[in-house]
């Protein structure tokens, strides 16, 4: 199994994403180079959206397709590290990720993979189509803070409950 964090599907988005130049090349060479060499690997392809890379969810889909990657993780900005001082700034509305998740061309390109993973959303973005999906893997924030931890998580920063309360507290909104 190997995870590659993908979050644009150039390196002008994704660089910027990561605000590290020559980031997209490095990732994207080393998952070709997996899906080349290593045909019994399975491959996924984590992206956390932002307002950076929001319009490019159809085109990143098509790449990952187009190279062969099979199982896609769409993750929600989550306010820890470098994200916490520009959260405000990066996180997506969630009337935006409603209209995102409903958008005809996006349904179509997620039918198209294995399974499609999304982390850390409120369930009130996605519509009834999405939900009714056998291949879509949906986990709001709060399940996943009952079941897990992240790698890289560091409890003398934040903690799980931080920022799962930030991140409540900021999508308070009846959708």
């Amino acid at each position: 199994y190997a995870a590659f964090s993908i979050h644009g599907p150039c390196a002008k988005i994704h660089d910027a994403v990561c605000r590290t130049k020559g980031a997209y090349e490095q990732a994207s060479n080393g998952l070709r180079n997996i899906l080349h060499y290593k045909k019994k690997i399975h491959c996924q392809v984590n992206t956390i959206l932002s307002k950076i890379n929001l319009n490019y969810l159809h085109d990143m889909g098509r790449l990952l397709l187009k190279i062969g990657v099979t199982s896609w993780s769409i993750g929600d900005l989550i306010p820890d590290g470098t994200a916490k001082a520009y959260y405000k700034i990066l996180n997506i509305d969630l009337l935006e990720l409603k209209d995102l998740f409903s958008r005809h061309n996006n349904l179509k390109i997620f039918s198209f993979f294995k399974k499609v993973h999304f982390f850390d959303f409120p369930l009130c973005v996605f519509n009834e189509t999405l939900l009714k999906q056998p291949k879509f893997e949906i986990m709001s924030s709060s399940r996943k803070a009952k079941i897990t931890r992240q790698i890289g998580y560091k409890p003398e920063n934040t903690t799980h409950t931080t920022w799962v309360k930030q991140y409540q507290s900021d999508h308070k909104i009846n959708c």
